[in-house]
């Protein structure tokens, strides 16, 4: 009997669209654009930063740096992708902001998710589980996939699964978590590998933006600006660069009302969410899951477009699946040929569960 492996990427690429699944699902076509997809690699390098930190207390700025020197050797050994290089500075460029925001976001943030109260209990390991059938037996299909670690509250010595993704929008990522099956699977996953009590997700969200720095005015002080894209530690960074010499009722007379509103408002780049679900929860979303891998290994599932303005518009395969239903299968091999390639095997500093989704308030596992 075969042996099957799937990722839950792979799972929700299935139920977006079967025929997109069937031509990138390294269950089937296995493809890929053959020109780097440049704003993937944004959230492989902030997860590389984050494990390097994290396992081996490395600064941002120099796992940033061998990341980049990486990936220019591998773009550049694979294909005369000039362009594509110059262009993935821009990216790190902006990787680098946000890396920085986040460790003095995080260096002076106290509360019950922060560094301070987490301690890691193992980092970026990879699992690999058979899933279970109905009657509770275990399948020749497993769940593949990878923690971006486990940690203990140090408060309360809860365990719980940490995951990090990059995201356009906190709001949208946050509201989606209540049935996302990434959480619930990597949960269960986690419950039948380790003998620990695991409490559930802390998602560590994190906006794909840095903060403005604030302009300097005429009168010698930072504008205060309720448009300007900061936060209340971004803003106490540029007021001690500008006003090394101020003591703290220097800070308080000229930018304690804007300090006091910046702290009131929501955080706008980073947020860590604690998601729990039921033994009910998980055990039905485990038997989902093996329904879906069932007809997601067998080859006489039919394969058939779910056209819709958000899953075509932004679909990487949205020509030769157009092609495909007006019946022109010879552009289509064409056009498969051309722009696509087989996914090569991962050789970068950290391998990732590859796939592309450049729709409105896309989120990577990042």
């Amino acid at each position: 009997m075969s042996i099957h492996q799937i990722h839950i990427s792979d799972v929700k690429s299935f139920l977006k669209c079967r025929r997109q699944w069937e031509w990138s699902s390294p269950l089937r076509g296995n493809l890929e654009p053959a020109i780097p997809y440049l704003p993937f690699y944004f959230g492989r390098a902030i997860h590389h930063c984050l494990e390097m930190k994290a396992s081996q207390d490395k600064p941002f700025t120099l796992s940033l740096r061998e990341f980049i020197e990486h990936e220019r050797k591998q773009m550049e050994a694979s294909g005369p992708w000039q362009a594509e290089i110059d262009a993935l500075e821009e990216h790190m460029e902006l990787a680098a902001g946000v890396l920085a925001h986040y460790g003095l976001h995080y260096e002076y943030d106290e509360g019950p998710w922060s560094d301070h109260n987490l301690e890691y209990i193992q980092t970026e390991s990879s699992f690999e589980v058979p899933l279970r059938s109905a009657s509770g037996r275990r399948s020749t299909i497993f769940l593949a996939g990878r923690y971006d670690g486990i940690v203990q509250r140090k408060d309360n010595k809860e365990f719980w699964i940490f995951e990090s993704k990059t995201t356009r929008s906190i709001g949208e990522l946050e509201r989606s978590l209540a049935n996302d099956f990434q959480c619930g699977m990597y949960i269960w996953a986690a419950r039948e590998l380790y003998d620990l009590p695991i409490k559930g997700v802390i998602y560590n969200m994190m906006t794909k933006k840095a903060p403005t720095q604030p302009q300097v005015r005429t009168n010698g002080l930072l504008q205060r600006d309720q448009k300007l894209q900061t936060s209340p530690v971004a803003y106490m960074q540029a007021i001690r660069q500008l006003h090394p010499d101020f003591q703290p009722r220097h800070v308080e007379e000229f930018y304690g009302e804007y300090l006091q509103w910046l702290s009131s408002e929501p955080n706008r780049f980073f947020k860590r969410a604690a998601v729990i679900r039921t033994p009910y929860e998980i055990d039905h979303l485990a038997d989902d899951v093996y329904a879906i891998a069932l007809e997601m290994v067998n080859k006489r599932t039919r394969m058939y477009p779910s056209p819709s303005w958000i899953n075509c518009n932004f679909c990487m395969f949205r020509d030769p699946c157009l092609a495909t239903n007006k019946g022109m299968n010879d552009n289509v091999q064409l056009m498969l040929s051309e722009t696509f390639r087989r996914k090569v095997a991962a050789e970068s500093l950290r391998e990732t569960e590859q796939y592309y989704d450049i729709s409105p308030g896309a989120t990577t596992n990042a």
